[in-house]
C-alpha cells in the first residue's frame, strides 16, 4: 500500500511543480469571480493585519474582530478561504504565486480522499489510479491553476464521503464527528456542499434508524446491547454530527440563512429559464435539461473518462451488497446532476465538480480486478 500512496504524493508533486512554474512564468488571471476573489482576498488579509496588529486590543478584543471581520457584509461568499489564504501572501507576498500556493493544500486532499474512497472500493490499484484521473480531468487541472471556490468545495466533498464511508453507517463517533466538522467547515468555503453530501449523509441516518427501530443484528452490534440503547447511541452519534456541521456553518450562514434561502428561489428553473435558454438550449427542451451531462461529455470530464465512468458505476452497483461504497458515490453524485439540470438554472459546468472525483473512481475501477489479486485489463487502458 504504501507504494502506492507514495505514487499518489508523486502526482501532487509533479501538479504542484507545474502549478508554481506556471504562476511565476504567467502573473496573470482570468475570470470574473477569480478577479473578485483576489481583491477580496487581499482586503481581507489587509484588514485581519490591522486587528492584529493593534496594540491596544486584547487578544479577545483581536477575536472579537476577526470573527466581525469574518461576518462582514457586502461579500457574499464564505470567507474561509480567504482566511486560509493569509499566511501564504505573509510567505510569498502580494503576489499571484501566494494565491496559487494556497490552493495546493487541497489539491492533495481532493487526490487523497479520491485515493482512500477508491482503495476503500477496489484495493490501492483502484485508489492510485482514481487520484491520477481526478488530477487530469480538465476541470480539476484548471481549477487546480485559478483561485476560486470550486476546488476547496470538490476536496470537501470527497473528504466528506471518505469520512462517511469509515464510519460505517455512522456507528463510529470519532469519524462521524469529522464528518460534521468537514461538512461546517466546508460550507465556509463554498455553501453547495450542502447540495452533494446532505444525501448520502441523510440516507446513512435513515437507515441507520430504520435497522435499529427493526433490531437488526448489525444494528445492535454497534452498541454492544439490545435495541433501545443502540437506538440512542445512534441518536446521541447524529446530534453530534449536526452540532459539529452546525457550529463553523453558523459563523457565515447563520446570520445569512435567509438570504440563502432567497438565492436558492432565485436560482430556481422557473425564473431562469426564460432568461438563461438563449445558451443554453430552448427552455423546456432536452437540450436545456441535458446542458450539464453534454458539459461532462464534452469538457469536464472528457468523453473517455466519462463513458468509462458510467460503466464502471454499473458494474460497481452489482457489487452493492459487499461494500456501500457504490450507492454513496452514486448517492453523491445523482442528485447534485438532478439539481442543476431541473431546479437549479445556472448554467456553468464548475458547478458540478465535486462529482469528478466519484467519475474518475468509477472509471479505475473498470482498470483493476478488486481484491489483493488485482490484474489490470489492457483492453480497457485507452485513456
Amino acid at each position: 500500500m504504501h507504494r502506492w500512496c507514495l505514487g499518489v504524493w508523486t502526482v501532487f508533486l509533479v501538479h504542484a511543480s507545474i502549478n508554481i512554474a506556471w504562476a511565476l512564468s504567467n502573473p496573470s488571471t482570468e475570470g470574473i469571480d477569480v478577479s473578485n476573489h483576489l481583491l477580496f482576498a487581499l482586503e481581507f488579509h489587509d484588514e485581519f493585519g490591522k486587528i492584529w496588529r493593534n496594540g491596544n486590543a486584547s487578544f479577545w478584543g483581536r477575536m472579537e474582530g476577526s470573527l466581525a471581520l469574518f461576518q462582514a457584509a457586502g461579500v457574499y461568499w464564505p470567507r474561509l478561504l480567504y482566511l486560509f489564504s493569509v499566511p501564504f501572501l505573509g510567505l510569498a507576498g502580494r503576489s499571484i504565486l501566494a494565491f496559487k500556493l494556497s490552493t495546493l493544500p487541497f489539491l492533495l486532499m481532493l487526490l487523497l480522499s479520491t485515493f482512500g474512497i477508491g482503495r476503500r472500493l477496489g484495493g490501492v490499484r483502484v485508489g492510485f489510479f482514481s487520484a491520477l484521473l481526478v488530477s487530469l480531468c480538465p476541470l480539476v487541472f484548471e481549477a487546480s491553476r485559478q483561485y476560486s471556490l470550486d476546488l476547496p468545495l470538490t476536496a470537501f466533498v470527497a473528504l466528506g464521503v471518505l469520512l462517511l464511508i469509515r464510519s460505517q453507517g455512522l456507528a463510529h463517533t470519532r469519524e462521524a464527528v469529522l464528518l460534521g466538522l468537514t461538512m461546517g467547515f466546508g460550507m465556509l468555503f463554498k455553501g453547495q456542499l450542502v447540495l452533494y453530501l446532505f444525501w448520502p449523509v441523510a440516507f446513512v441516518a435513515v437507515l441507520g434508524i430504520w435497522n435499529r427501530f427493526q433490531g437488526t443484528p448489525s444494528a445492535q452490534s454497534h452498541a454492544g446491547r439490545g435495541t433501545r440503547s443502540s437506538i440512542w447511541r445512534f441518536a446521541l452519534i447524529l446530534g453530534l454530527v449536526a452540532g459539529a456541521t452546525a457550529v463553523p456553518a453558523s459563523l457565515h450562514w447563520g446570520p445569512k440563512l435567509t438570504w440563502a434561502l432567497a438565492e436558492l428561489r432565485i436560482h430556481a428553473a422557473d425564473k431562469l429559464k426564460a432568461t438563461e435558454g438563449t445558451y443554453t438550449g430552448a427552455p423546456g427542451t432536452a437540450a436545456f435539461y441535458l446542458w450539464h451531462t453534454a458539459f461532462l461529455f464534452g469538457h469536464s470530464a472528457g468523453p473517455p473518462l466519462f463513458l468509462l465512468s458510467i460503466v464502471g458505476f454499473f458494474s460497481a452497483l452489482r457489487r452493492r451488497r459487499r461494500s456501500a461504497v457504490p450507492s454513496l458515490m452514486l448517492l453523491t453524485v445523482l442528485p447534485g446532476l438532478l439539481l442543476f439540470s431541473f431546479f437549479l438554472g445556472v448554467k456553468q459546468g464548475r458547478f458540478l465538480m465535486p462529482i469528478l472525483p466519484f467519475l474518475a473512481i468509477a472509471a479505475a475501477s473498470l482498470l483493476w480486478r478488486p481484491g489483493a489479486g488485482a490484474r489490470m485489463r489492457p483492453w480497457r487502458i485507452g485513456l
